[in-house]
């Protein structure tokens, strides 16, 4: 049970779509999705055992299995307002009060 089998099964279902192929890609990826699950289940029931004492770190992983972040950093810091990209958060933040204030 290997993504690099996957792999080779979805590349001969896509380059000779046969009703084979199909079906054997289809058999393997939900064989293959199982026990990806249990994996996981297994590897967080074993990790969460270990730390049933550290309840800051149980807390960790149970946000992680969640995937609770708080990480902002994909939040965008350039706008643009009036056809200019603007970058100053006050600039952006009356932009947005603007914005929401008129939109009634």
């Amino acid at each position: 049970m290997s993504s690099k089998t996957k792999a080779k099964l979805l590349l001969s279902k896509l380059s000779i779509p046969s009703k084979h192929n199909i079906q054997k890609y289809k058999a393997f990826n939900i064989l293959h999705k199982k026990l990806q699950r249990l994996l996981k289940a297994t590897y967080f029931e074993n990790i969460l055992e270990e730390n049933k004492f550290n309840i800051k770190k149980t807390r960790s992983i149970l946000n992680e299995i969640i995937r609770k972040h708080n990480d902002k950093s994909g939040l965008s810091t350039n706008f643009v307002i009036n056809n200019t990209q603007v970058g100053d958060r006050q600039e952006v933040a009356e932009a947005f009060n603007i914005f929401f204030f008129f939109q009634k």
